[in-house]
């Protein structure tokens, strides 16, 4: 018996509390052929069955309210209402977003998350993480433009959430944290601040039970090392 690669998922939404079904794809389709260091993630399976990223933002059908697993369902009555105002007044219904999602309709779900995040006042480090992988989804579809623009609106989410601490509440850890508010500096060029974050990781002792970003922020350390190098050899040669 051949199994899906996509099951129906029982939901309750978070805004209007009506229960709904969403595809969401099985575990066994999520077999990684290659990470990058910001965690952009390429699968085994996603040509033939679309990326799981296609399915992380949730679309109540009834009220419009995009959400995903790591939404904070607590919402302050003012945003509440604002959200029921500004989204679902405008949503009359549609279950489009419910079965099969091509890329352009998960672009799409990404950007009502946001809208909806942005009304509701979401949690700084659930927004970065929105931001996060629309970010690759433009880079998967090769829009430099969009995802550099992305990607500053991510920094942006991480660093505030790392001072204010609400990623606390979710199974990020600080040095989790710490390390990709560095590599995303490290992208956009700046490295002197990408510096000052992965400095903070490098002297940590071995007993820590994030060792991986630890080693992958040693990398990274050396990768923005030889890309400074290779800026000063240009700036160099353009002198001469």
């Amino acid at each position: 018996m051949t199994v899906e690669p996509l099951f129906e998922k029982k939901v309750d939404c978070l805004l209007c509390k009506e229960s709904f079904t969403t595809k969401k794809v099985r575990s066994s389709f999520k077999k990684a052929r290659a990470m990058q260091s910001d965690f952009y993630t390429e699968y085994v399976y996603e040509d033939e069955v679309g990326s799981p990223l296609y399915y992380y933002v949730t679309i109540c059908p009834s009220c419009g309210y995009a959400f995903t697993e790591d939404s904070n369902p607590y919402f302050h009555p003012r945003r509440k209402q604002d959200v029921i105002e500004k989204v679902s007044a405008y949503w009359k219904g549609n279950d489009r977003y419910s079965y099969d999602r091509t890329l352009e309709q998960a672009l799409q779900t990404y950007k009502l998350a946001l809208y909806s995040g942005q009304i509701k006042e979401e949690r700084e480090i659930v927004m970065a993480g929105l931001h996060m992988r629309l970010m690759w989804l433009y880079r998967k579809l090769g829009q430099q433009e969009e995802e550099e623009r992305y990607l500053n609106y991510a920094l942006q989410a991480y660093e505030r959430s790392y001072y204010v601490g609400d990623y606390q509440e979710t199974d990020m850890s600080l040095i989790q944290l710490t390390y990709i508010i560095g590599e995303l500096y490290r992208r956009l060029g700046q490295f002197q601040k990408a510096g000052s974050y992965f400095s903070q990781l490098l002297y940590l002792e071995d007993d820590t039970r994030d060792l991986k970003y630890i080693k992958m922020a040693k990398e990274q350390w050396q990768v923005m090392r030889e890309q400074q190098r290779e800026i000063e050899w240009q700036n160099q040669q353009n002198i001469s």
